[in-house]
């Protein structure tokens, strides 16, 4: 072999080098020779553990490891204690990740991400979603979920949940492809659908609905409440401070109204348990009604039932049924009510004359103020015509003299003229006679009324 000497076949062979390196030389085989060279011979002593790296050595057989505390395995769980940063995209449980970050826990696992925080600063989140767009429908953050009886976003508060924007809408909830129910950042709610209550609904602010909501009562069940604005029959409802229930219509509508389709039920039931005397509408009353308008009603009552009653006021412990302090005013076809009163004083500073009275069929002062639209002719001794204005020959009529002497009142009648045909009144007028005798014959003072 070229670069030794020496050598055989047999016996004690004996080899050495060709070349003798003196020191700090080592022998290389320059590609043709073997040389002594004095460059690029190495001056290693040792091999030391580096950062990541653990052994090394400066003797014998040297082994390096990886320091598994500081390079994560990928078939070995690994913890990180540092800051760490992706520049792609990031799958767990998926190896083509949808987004940045993408979770997909299997069937097994409740939960796909779970936040927790231990701080108590204010606005401390265990996840927080910041959409930075500023247009556009973005949402900060956003869940769905694919049960019926599932819920998109689910949040829990020690006292309740809480959310909380900007100028921005606090909360939207959408159902079937389209929104639902939102929450502006003033707290106004809007849904497209029903509101069920089991218990007390509150609003300080009122209620204000764009539709009339239609219920029943069924089975002794309190019927749910429609309230209504704008138009026929739209009501606008807000919570007084010592109202039960407050109603104002705005239109043309009705500020309550109440239906009951059962054979017992009251489309409208008031009751007050006040015991202070206060009859003037404005007391502890079941019901009060009051109206600003000049044709409307404080209360109306409607029954289009035959023979069945519109208004019913009774006291079964001994009060009185019906109170006013005002004039009472019926149609003139009607019964049960006075239709007109007159007295007729003969001895006046004008000679006969009107001078108390009272027509239901007038409006205003008219109603009581004499001559109360009534006229009275004083066709002589003892004999008046009064003329209502309105037709009386088919009333009841009850006519009373000032003394005791009796009084004689007639009306139109085709078989009968008054006073054997002297005098004929027609459809509208009462024809008397009233003579006091006292020796001498005079008129006398007279009561008339028509019921």
């Amino acid at each position: 072999t070229s670069g030794l000497t020496g050598g055989g076949t047999t016996g004690t062979l004996t080899m050495s080098l060709l070349n003798t390196c003196a020191t700090n030389q080592v022998l290389q085989w320059n590609g043709m020779a073997w040389v002594c060279a004095t460059s690029n011979i190495g001056t290693i002593t040792g091999l030391t553990a580096g950062t990541d790296l653990t052994g090394g050595g400066i003797t014998g057989n040297v082994t390096m490891n990886l320091d598994t505390t500081k390079v994560p395995q990928l078939s070995a769980n690994n913890s990180f204690t540092m800051n760490n940063s992706f520049a792609g995209t990031v799958g767990v449980g998926t190896t083509v990740p949808a987004a940045q970050l993408d979770v997909e826990a299997p069937a097994s696992a409740i939960t796909g991400i779970q936040g927790v925080t231990s701080s108590a600063a204010f606005f401390a989140a265990g996840i927080f979603g910041h959409a930075t767009g500023a247009s556009g429908t973005t949402r900060g953050v956003y869940g769905v979920s694919d049960s019926p009886l599932g819920i998109g976003v689910h949040g829990i508060g020690a006292i309740g949940g809480q959310f909380e924007s900007g100028n921005g809408t606090i909360f939207v909830g959408r159902g079937q492809g389209a929104t639902r129910v939102t929450i502006d950042s003033l707290g106004n709610t809007a849904t497209s659908g029903g509101i069920s209550a089991g218990g007390v609904i509150t609003a300080t602010g009122g209620v204000l609905a764009n539709n009339v909501v239609s219920a029943s009562v069924v089975g002794g069940t309190t019927a749910m409440v429609g309230i209504a604005d704008q138009g026929p029959g739209g009501f606008f409802q807000t919570s007084g401070p010592t109202e039960g229930i407050e109603a104002e219509s705005l239109n043309t509508g009705f500020g309550v109204r109440g239906f009951a389709l059962g054979n017992s039920g009251q489309g409208v039931w008031g009751e007050s348990s006040g015991t202070t005397i206060a009859a003037n509408g404005f007391g502890p009353d079941g019901v009060d009604g009051i109206t600003h308008s000049a044709n409307g009603s404080g209360v109306a009552g409607v029954n289009y039932a035959a023979g069945g009653t519109a208004v019913y006021g009774g006291a079964p412990n001994g009060g009185i049924g019906f109170q006013t302090p005002n004039n009472v005013q019926q149609g003139r076809g009607a019964g049960g009510w006075v239709k007109a009163m007159v007295f007729v004083d003969p001895f006046t500073a004008s000679g006969t004359a009107i001078t108390r009275c009272y027509n239901s069929q007038a409006s205003g002062a008219t109603v009581n103020t004499p001559p109360c639209g009534f006229s009275v002719v004083h066709e002589g001794l003892g004999i008046d015509l009064i003329d209502f204005g309105f037709q009386v020959n088919d009333r009841f009529i009850s006519a009373t003299q000032f003394s005791a002497n009796s009084i004689t009142a007639c009306v139109m009648d085709p078989n009968n003229a008054c006073f054997l045909g002297q005098i004929s009144p027609n459809a509208n007028q009462v024809l008397t006679l009233t003579v006091f005798y006292t020796g001498n014959t005079t008129d006398s003072p007279f009561w008339i009324i028509v019921f």
